[in-house]
């Protein structure tokens, strides 16, 4: 019995092996291993930072990388040595930071900087003094210049082939040369003859590296092949690794703005900012608080300008002011006259009197009462008012 069971737990293991066996051979005879590439669209981090796609590479290489926006690590240096690439080296620091900076390079520190502005003949500055002081200037050639220099190299080639020029790179060290795709038109000039090593083609340097103590500054003249679509093209990764292959540690600044004060107070001191909110929250709330019953809003009726008006003139009457008013008018009225008709300007008082009246209807004595007479009660004044009121209609 027992060599039967065996036998037959035999047959079965074998007839699994043949069905296991068999079903592997139609599958790899019908199947192939094949990889399906899909474009995605590019994520909000990607648009924000044009370096995080070198980021992924450095921290998947084995660096600890750590990609951040403004100049954060430039204004205070990180405690440790490593890669820091600033893709916007902005204006000249302050004597003590970029002292600190030098400091930090002479300790091992590698600095990788971009230089963003041409060289200044009238000025005699690139724009940054660290820049200065290495000696190194960027030329810009003009687009028809430089189209010039370049037609006879481009005579029977593709033209697709030249819409990006490839520069060989020469890395100390390495055997073949790294093909970089610089801008063209950009050129750096080593004007102190300091550079260790730089990375030239016809046109001038690209590349330029100088040692600092212990660390070395690498210059470049322009950063476009570690953005996120060029990283993974030609031998760009490559060179970004070669740079930081002696580091553990590599920060990447993508942008040279400043964040704003509240997000570096908050950064720095944030147990500080939420107690200056709590602060805030309370003086609103007690603000609010209110003491006693509330007053009801009153409601207040506009004047018309008619009663406006009869409460002025009774204000100036109170306080003596008719006499003012009414000498006013008089002058006024007579003033009109006097324009209106010339000849009156060479008659007298009385012969001026006379002719107003027999233009008016009017005595001549009431015209000389209206005009030049005093009054006396209220009645006296009101005739007076009523004369001047009709020279006033039919002057």
């Amino acid at each position: 019995m027992l060599v039967r069971d065996k036998i037959s737990i035999a047959l079965v293991a074998l007839l699994l092996v043949a069905l296991v066996g068999g079903a592997a051979w139609w599958f790899f005879s019908n199947f192939e291993r094949a990889t399906k590439e899909s474009r995605s669209q590019v994520s909000p981090q990607a648009r924000k930072n044009p370096l995080l796609a070198a980021d992924h590479f450095l921290s998947r290489s084995g660096i600890r990388s750590l990609s951040v926006r403004g100049r954060e690590y430039l204004l205070k240096m990180p405690q440790e040595s490593g890669l820091l690439l600033v893709s916007h080296l902005g204006p000249s620091l302050p004597p003590q930071r970029e002292a600190a900076l030098l400091s930090w390079i002479e300790e091992g520190g590698h600095l990788v900087i971009t230089v963003a502005q041409e060289w200044d003949e009238e000025s005699e500055s690139s724009g940054n003094h660290l820049l200065d002081e290495l000696g190194v200037e960027l030329v810009i050639i003009d687009a028809d210049e430089f189209e010039e220099e370049t037609a006879d190299e481009a005579v029977g080639e593709n033209p697709a082939e030249n819409s990006e020029k490839v520069t060989a790179v020469k890395f100390p060290g390495v055997a073949m040369p790294l093909n970089i795709a610089f801008t063209p038109n950009r050129i750096l000039l080593d004007v102190n003859e300091q550079a260790e090593w730089g990375g030239w083609d016809e046109q001038g340097y690209h590349l330029l590296q100088y040692v600092i103590g212990r660390g070395r500054v690498t210059v470049l003249s322009d950063n476009r092949f570690l953005n996120n679509n060029q990283i993974g093209k030609e031998d760009h990764a490559l060179l970004l690794w070669l740079l930081a292959r002696d580091h553990e540690r590599a920060w990447l600044l993508y942008s040279s703005n400043m964040p704003s004060l509240l997000r570096l107070l908050w950064s720095s001191a944030p147990q500080l900012m939420a107690a200056a909110l709590v602060l805030l929250w309370v003086v609103v709330w007690h603000l609010g608080l209110t003491s006693g019953p509330r007053l009801t809003a009153g409601v207040f009726l506009r004047r018309n300008l008619l009663e406006h008006l009869q409460a002025a003139a009774a204000f100036a009457w109170r306080v003596d002011q008719g006499q003012k008013m009414f000498e006013s008018s008089r002058c006024a009225i007579e003033q009109e006259w006097q324009r209106r008709h010339p000849i009156l300007a060479r008659l007298d008082r009385k012969e001026r009197c006379e002719w107003i009246g027999e233009q008016t209807g009017l005595s001549a004595r009431a015209v000389e009462s209206a005009l030049y007479g005093d009054y006396s009660g209220e009645q006296e004044f009101i005739r007076i008012s009523s004369v001047l009121q009709k020279l006033a209609m039919r002057r």
